[in-house]
């Protein structure tokens, strides 16, 4: 339901796609078969609330515009949680509803 941001693992091949509707991240398989799912709906650390993007970076770690929590979140590899940045504000490392990502050439 409401699948809004994709990417493609450029280590695995793997297909990752933000279900904004249903607060997580789907990953297929480069042949489209289901992997793997993470997230749930909530603020608590590793939840999501309407993740609006998602990009794979070069060590194969996902990384998650989690809109509605208004951080950034790291998910290593195997789908688990690393770490966040951000909270609701306008100063410096605070976001609003961060919707889009992007990623170097140099993985920054």
């Amino acid at each position: 339901r409401g699948p809004v941001g994709i990417d493609v693992d450029r280590v695995k091949g793997d297909i990752a796609v933000s279900d904004f509707e249903n607060h997580r991240i789907q990953v297929l398989h480069k042949n489209e078969d289901f992997k793997g799912v993470f997230g749930n709906k909530g603020g608590d650390t590793g939840n999501m609330k309407g993740p609006n993007d998602v990009k794979c970076d070069k060590e194969g770690r996902y990384i998650v515009a989690d809109t509605f929590n208004h951080r950034i979140s790291w998910y290593d590899h195997k789908m688990e949680y690393l770490q966040s940045i951000g909270r609701k504000g306008s100063k410096a490392g605070e976001f609003d509803r961060p919707r889009s990502l992007a990623i170097t050439t140099k993985g920054n």
